[in-house]
């Protein structure tokens, strides 16, 4: 199945970078109007306005700050995709001395984020 994305306005989470980056150039690629890099720096997506110009629109989202996903989704109201790729990684063997820490660190940001995102955008692309 191939969804089409042409003059479509898309926003990726953890766009800077591995996965994230990888679909904001494909969805640059097919033919996406605009991209929201939603990244937690904004600096971190210089490159990506460097290379692709106006296109790319550089926005903050931090998955652990829930304050960073409703001001984003304020700003964005134009969204017609999302993609709610970003996630973090904190390894920590278990009996480590910071084990709970690194997982509630991990839960905010992989479970209770993603939720975030997906709620906050849910009223922009229905």
């Amino acid at each position: 199945m191939i969804f089409d994305v042409k003059n479509k306005t898309i926003l990726v989470t953890g766009a800077n970078r591995g996965i994230g980056k990888a679909i904001l150039e494909e969805a640059l690629h097919r033919g996406a109007a605009k991209v929201y890099a939603a990244v937690r720096s904004i600096d971190s997506a210089d490159t990506l306005v460097a290379e692709y110009g106006d296109r790319v629109v550089p926005i903050r989202v931090d998955l652990n700050d829930p304050d960073s996903i409703t001001a984003a989704a304020e700003t964005a109201t134009d969204v017609d995709v999302v993609v709610n790729n970003a996630g973090v990684l904190k390894t920590s063997s278990a009996i480590s001395s910071d084990a709970i820490e690194s997982l509630q660190f991990e839960m905010n940001a992989n479970v209770y984020g993603l939720i975030r995102v997906a709620q906050a955008f849910a009223p922009v692309l229905k």
